[in-house]
């Protein structure tokens, strides 16, 4: 008589472990997994890690953290050598402007007047001339026909509003 396997119930050597436990399980970084790979020699096999795996496996592996930590050892000895890293133009040009911007000289004018001119005269660069920021004014002058400068003066409005005036009336801009 022939013995059936009950799938429902396994043998003692096919039983579960019990994975419940009293502790609460700790939350850590997976570890690197190690697994097994045939060699082409046969049944010999041996413990290799993914990183491994994937540089055996793929000639265009790139090893990012190896790559960010080389990056950062480059950086430290250029500074360690006083070696300057050369910037692009757009990042030249940013720099200029936040340059020029902490240390461009700011005049002082009267709130009001600088409003009415903004208001009236904005679009032609009115108040840029009172400002005496000349470059400035011959640009919205020279591009007055095109409706920029207009918009340009809209924002400009908002500026003066956000600064409080002197005992005078006066602001720096």
């Amino acid at each position: 008589m022939s013995k059936k396997k009950n799938k429902n119930n396994p043998t003692p050597a096919q039983e579960p472990e019990n994975t419940s436990s009293a502790q609460p399980m700790e939350e850590t970084a997976p570890a690197e997994e190690e697994f097994t790979v045939l060699t082409p020699e046969g049944e010999d096999r041996r413990p290799v890690t993914d990183r491994q795996y994937m540089k055996n496996r793929d000639e265009n592996y790139v090893d990012f953290s190896a790559l960010a930590q080389a990056e950062d050892e480059l950086h430290r000895l250029r500074e360690e050598h006083g070696i300057e890293e050369k910037q692009g133009i757009i990042v030249r040009t940013i720099n200029r402007y936040y340059e020029w911007k902490e240390n461009r000289t700011k005049h002082y004018v009267s709130k009001k007047i600088y409003l009415i001119l903004n208001i009236c005269l904005g679009w032609c660069g009115g108040h840029r001339f009172y400002e005496r920021r000349w470059l400035l004014g011959l640009f919205y002058l020279a591009l007055c026909w095109t409706g920029l400068p207009a918009m340009l003066c809209a924002v400009d409005l908002f500026v003066p509003l956000g600064i409080k005036a002197d005992e005078n009336g006066k602001i720096w801009i």
